[in-house]
């Protein structure tokens, strides 16, 4: 139950700076250029234009959240030393970074479609 309580309340205050940043990021007009934007479009190659940013941003956010606090979580009920702690963190987190925005990205690829360049390409 305590894993559960550090768990919600983890991922709530994390949730909540990241909708914080996101909205400064919407109203300064540069939530286009965030990392995780670009990092999608050149690794499954969407369109731009058929994107809806505000949409994203906000499954960014609660994505990210969860990646951290179910990390966080899994690492603290963990009884091993702080070194293989970390390591358990980083191979947690880029595990589950590569999982979860690959298939948002595969969904996206069916979704909104690739770039008219690419679909050229793959015809021929």
């Amino acid at each position: 139950m305590d894993n559960l309580f550090v768990f919600l309340v983890s991922f709530i205050f994390i949730f909540i700076i990241y909708v914080f940043f996101y909205i400064t990021k919407r109203k300064k007009g540069t939530l286009k250029n965030n990392k995780e934007f670009n990092f999608l479009i050149n690794k499954f190659k969407l369109n731009k234009n058929k994107l809806n940013y505000n949409r994203l941003g906000l499954l960014f956010a609660f994505i990210n959240s969860l990646i951290i606090s179910v990390t966080g979580t899994v690492c603290t009920m963990v009884k091993m030393k702080l070194i293989w702690q970390l390591i358990i963190a980083f191979v947690m987190i880029m595990g589950l970074i590569y999982s979860i925005y690959g298939i948002i990205g595969q969904v996206l690829q069916r979704k909104v479609g690739i770039k008219d360049d690419e679909r050229k390409r793959n015809r021929k």
